[in-house]
């Protein structure tokens, strides 16, 4: 299966975990949002950085000032980065290759539905669903290879 695995096309990504505030907005950790989206014309993608203290609250508590305020360096990641965090600011890089969806997915989704089951093996991951090529795609993509894997269980008795 090389061939279709090959033929899904791919770009190379980065996720930066990091502390540098500098990458949200102006203002206080009560005024940033859970997620910073910036676009620029030149560029053929945004830059997203996350507020992990807010989507996860048991980071930020545990990382909040002495006196309670909220923590003066937050646990960011950015993907996409064209405005690079501070060296010092940062944890980790995090490369990896991202499915691009294009007007081939269908035709490649149908060949990959051909062969699942096939031996045995089922495949699944952000590729192997419809959709913008994320975590909820390669959770789809997994449940659906899970349900065929026990009904094929099933029938064998």
């Amino acid at each position: 299966h090389a061939d279709l695995f090959g033929s899904f096309p791919y770009h190379p990504s980065e996720i930066v975990l990091h502390r540098d505030r500098s990458l949200l907005p102006a203002g206080g950790a009560g005024e940033w949002p859970s997620l910073t989206v910036v676009h620029r014309p030149e560029r053929s993608h945004c830059q997203l950085t996350a507020y992990l203290d807010r989507y996860y609250p048991a980071v930020g508590a545990r990382t909040a000032e002495p006196d309670g305020a909220p923590p003066r360096r937050p646990w960011l990641q950015t993907w996409g980065a064209f405005v690079e965090p501070s060296a010092e600011d940062v944890v980790g890089r995090f490369p990896f290759l991202r499915v691009v969806h294009t007007r081939c997915l269908p035709d490649l989704l149908g060949r990959l539905e051909k062969v699942q089951g096939t031996s045995g093996v089922y495949f699944a991951g952000s590729y192997a669903a419809y959709g913008m090529g994320l975590l909820e795609q390669a959770v789809q993509s997994a449940e659906s290879a899970t349900s065929r894997l026990v009904e094929s269980l099933a029938e064998e008795g």
